[in-house]
């Protein structure tokens, strides 16, 4: 470099190699598992900076390799910085324990379960095999059969625990408390918790259970225009459609208990209008009850309900 004294050009060296070892230093947070290409890169960037850092400091350093290589200087440190691994003197590489390797599926009963553990600091790279017995690990409780028999088995509905099953089949079930609810267009919801603990066989008769139920009717409006469209009635999750000429409807008469209404607009096209909200109240004065969206669960056997034998709808 002509025209610049020695006192610039290690002051550019210098320069050059705080940069370069702050890069190195950000690179090696941003990788902390490079690849082998990128070591080498970073090895070599680290070298030549370590190299313009040492040309600024006093003393002097010589590397001699017989037969081969002589370096002193600022040439010296780049030679021991890349062939050498000055930190490995200080840090031992692998120090990170690494988790413990535990094989798949160990709950089998047929399983041997072999954990790696990372070895002791004295024997590097010998890692020592723990054997645990299968039975260690929980197995799956063992479940037990039950079987729902619902009169009528027609329209209804079963559902255990929220999911939808099969009435009168074979249920496995884990031992324990279980909710049964029973859905059936012209009868209440019957809600039932029982404890399993063995197979068994659970028969539900809504006709008898529901027999002394008083009647309620339901009149069902709406202030919505219908023309040339259907609404849509679902009791307990089984329903009809309704001409607009049929409304309002006041043909409905069901038993005093817990109902799920929903109701929903039908186009000519099948298609599903969304219902804002619809009220309900007695004939006569009473609680009145808004309801937002399509569709709810009323109880009507609460007491509020007791005195009214009639109930309005009106759809909005």
């Amino acid at each position: 470099m002509p025209g610049l004294t020695n006192k610039t050009k290690k002051q550019a060296a210098f320069l050059f190699g705080v940069v370069f070892v702050s890069a190195v230093i950000v690179l090696a947070i941003v990788y902390p598992k490079p690849t082998d290409f990128q070591s080498m890169v970073f090895k070599t960037a680290l070298a030549l900076a370590a190299a313009g850092i040492a040309a600024m400091l006093d003393g002097f350093l010589e590397v001699r390799l017989p037969d081969w290589l002589k370096a002193g200087g600022a040439l010296a440190v780049f030679v021991v910085v890349y062939f050498w691994n000055p930190a490995s003197y200080v840090v031992q590489p692998g120090s990170q324990e690494p988790e413990p390797k535990i094989p798949p599926d160990p709950g089998r009963d047929d399983t041997e379960v072999v954990v790696v553990v990372p070895s002791p600091v004295d024997t590097p790279g010998v890692d020592t095999p723990i054997h645990i017995d299968s039975d260690t690990f929980p197995s799956r409780p063992p479940t037990v059969n039950v079987q729902v028999e619902v009169t009528p088995a027609a329209s209804s509905i079963l559902l255990v625990d929220g999911s939808e099953r099969g009435i009168g089949t074979s249920l496995p079930m884990l031992p324990g408390q279980h909710v049964i609810d029973i859905m059936n267009p012209d009868y209440p919801i019957w809600i039932d918790t029982v404890s399993i603990s063995e197979d068994r066989r659970l028969p539900y008769d809504l006709s008898n259970h529901f027999i002394d139920r008083r009647e309620l009717n339901l009149v069902i409006g709406s202030q919505r225009d219908l023309s040339a469209r259907y609404l849509e009635i679902r009791l307990n999750g089984r329903g009809r459609r309704y001409a607009a000429s049929a409304i309002p409807i006041s043909t409905l008469r069901i038993p005093v208990g817990l109902w799920r209404l929903e109701f929903d607009i039908i186009s000519p096209g099948q298609l599903k209008q969304p219902i804002d909200s619809f009220r309900t109240f007695p004939y006569t004065n009473g609680p009145k009850r808004l309801f937002i969206g399509n569709k709810a669960e009323i109880d009507f056997s609460d007491p509020e309900w007791q005195d009214f034998n009639r109930v309005n709808i009106v759809i909005w």
